[in-house]
């Protein structure tokens, strides 16, 4: 019963990477012809109240896993400066604690398919 419980989870994992990879593949078509115009960044007015807090979010293989968590993040009223890297699989962010709970971040991030913990 192990065998097949272990056999399972790898095919999971495999079936996971390759989605993963075909995304990148077709994130990375083409990529030098889109290029995005660059705005200038202007903070919240409630930035110097904000909190800095990092996750640690496992599982991310790509820069598609990269974007999914980033903008799971961004989609929360109340938090600025997300920063998500790839390489540390940390997620850093400033968050205003009277508009967001950092909790419910970590639940939406975990709901896109991706392990939390807080650092």
């Amino acid at each position: 019963m192990k065998s097949i419980a272990i056999g399972a989870s790898t095919l999971f994992l495999s079936m996971m990477l390759f989605s993963c990879a075909s995304e990148c593949a077709q994130e990375n078509k083409g990529a030098d012809s889109k290029k995005e115009a660059k705005t200038e960044y202007t903070p919240p007015a409630w930035i110097n109240e904000g909190e800095n807090i990092t996750f640690e979010v496992l599982e991310m293989g790509c820069n598609m896993c990269r974007t999914t968590v980033q903008n799971t993040i961004e989609k929360f009223d109340g938090v600025a400066e997300v920063n998500v890297d790839l390489d540390s699989e940390r997620a850093t962010f400033i968050f205003h604690p009277k508009k967001v709970n950092p909790g419910k971040i970590a639940e939406a991030i975990r709901a896109e398919g991706y392990e939390v913990n807080h650092r």
